[in-house]
């Protein structure tokens, strides 16, 4: 049996390929998941994390975002901190590296301790390595000493290189060809929906998204309304066909208000269209399989194709 899992607004579908290489992720000090947007990297690391681990195993989720180098960094060692807290401190007191203080930066991650099963999730990586941080750092990172520890980088894609030196140490590297689906995966995905296709329906799936799961994603959508698959070329032009254009003019301007954030408060929401709290026609947008709300952090994090949506159409 293939490994799914039925979330709220639509099934998971993982294939022996990636499966089989998810279960390697708790033998290896440190994972690079790396593929382009819409590929599900981080829906599949947080599936794993929250179905194989044994209950109460430790968990911390950083995710980088576009702001100010020295910004992340911080947000970074806070996490760090929470796994040990001497090695932590002296990272936030560091600041972010340079090349008169990389040596300090990796002594640092290097002496850190973990002696129980722990997991770091650096989400949205990209946004760090065009830090202005030397490539060392980002090698003791994969090379940390904590004993315990998993560290699992989620990116897009690496630059040169950085992808030379994950290349060079051993790392357990998931990519885009791990995560692509077969026509075969195609229709094992759409019968967990309920959706029979056959062979030929299943290649031709393939043949025109490539095996890319959000394209799929979207031609299922448009097969539950409409009975056929959509000929519309590109994910863009999907992304306005069957979801952009299915929203109120009102519901297009307040995704509109957040598309310049992957990442939103509430409350910052609420100050971009000026009010107390969101209207329902708000909350009913925010509701898309394309936005995660983080209920701790009472934030919400928006899937970048969707915030290319609205930037292609206001062009």
């Amino acid at each position: 049996m293939e490994q799914t899992k039925s979330g709220r607004a639509e099934p998971h579908y993982y294939s022996y390929r990636l499966k089989h290489k998810l279960d390697k992720l708790r033998f290896a000090p440190a994972t690079v998941v790396e593929a382009p947007s819409g590929y599900g990297k981080t829906t599949a690391i947080r599936d794993f994390l929250q179905n194989s681990l044994p209950q109460g195993t430790p968990v911390y989720w950083f995710t980088a975002m576009d702001e100010k180098p020295s910004a992340g960094f911080r947000r970074l060692c806070r996490e760090i901190e929470k796994i040990d807290s001497y090695a932590g401190e002296r990272l936030v007191k560091i600041g972010l590296p340079n090349i008169g203080t990389i040596g300090e930066a990796t002594e640092a991650l290097r002496s850190a301790q973990c002696k129980h099963e722990t997991y770091l999730v650096i989400d949205n990586f990209q946004f760090l390595q065009d830090a202005p941080c030397p490539p060392l750092f980002f090698l003791r990172l994969l090379e940390h000493g904590g004993q315990g520890l998993h560290v699992i980088i989620v990116t897009q894609m690496l630059k040169r290189d950085t992808l030379a030196i994950v290349a060079s140490h051993g790392v357990l590297h998931i990519t885009a060809t791990d995560m692509r689906l077969s026509a075969g995966d195609i229709s094992r995905y759409y019968a967990l929906a309920n959706v029979k296709i056959t062979p030929e329906d299943a290649q031709d799936v393939e043949r025109y998204t490539e095996g890319w799961i959000i394209a799929i994603y979207l031609q299922l959508s448009a097969f539950l309304e409409t009975g056929t698959f959509s000929d519309k070329p590109g994910i863009l032009a999907l992304m306005d066909h069957l979801v952009w254009n299915k929203l109120t003019e009102a519901q297009q301007i307040f995704l509109l208000h957040l598309s310049p954030f992957e990442i939103v408060s509430v409350q910052q929401a609420c100050s971009l269209i000026g009010c107390d709290t969101l209207p329902e026609y708000a909350l009913d947008a925010l509701r898309s399989p394309f936005i995660r709300y983080d209920p701790a952090e009472r934030q919400y994090e928006v899937h970048s194709i969707l915030i290319r949506t609205p930037d292609s159409k206001a062009r």
